[in-house]
């Protein structure tokens, strides 16, 4: 389960971020 709460926070990150452009 950890390296899925890993992803589920790097996409959180990521979301914004591919949302601006």
């Amino acid at each position: 389960m950890a390296p899925i709460d890993t992803t589920l926070r790097a996409t959180d990150l990521l979301r914004p971020l591919a949302a601006l452009p």
